[in-house]
């Protein structure tokens, strides 16, 4: 069995909005972004962490590469300018799962 991901869970329901998807309009650029990533064949950065056992669990590469490629459509390249727009701007990380600071693993 391979290594586990920290959770991962952008549909999650919360207590206040309903909805993580209630926070931005439907044709927001972070949507569109989030479509294109989970058409990807990730796959290979699975075989990366796969036999991994040390050290804690990795973010979910489908996050990641989300908020990656969120930051660079809106032309955001530093791992810590990313992480501070992600307080209004970067929905794909949303529902993530702990609240740590993302510039380390970015």
């Amino acid at each position: 069995m391979g290594k586990k991901y920290r959770p991962y869970y952008p549909d999650e329901e919360l207590l206040l909005p309903p909805s993580l998807r209630e926070w931005l309009p439907e044709d927001h650029l972070a949507y569109f972004v989030s479509d294109v990533v989970d058409n990807l064949d990730l796959s290979v950065m699975d075989a990366v962490y796969g036999t991994e056992k040390r050290g804690q669990p990795p973010y979910d590469p489908v996050m990641m590469t989300k908020v990656l490629v969120y930051g660079y459509c809106i032309g955001v390249f530093s791992s810590r300018r990313i992480e501070r727009a992600g307080g209004g701007h970067c929905v794909p990380c949303a529902g993530g799962g702990e609240s740590t600071e993302l510039s380390n693993d970015l």
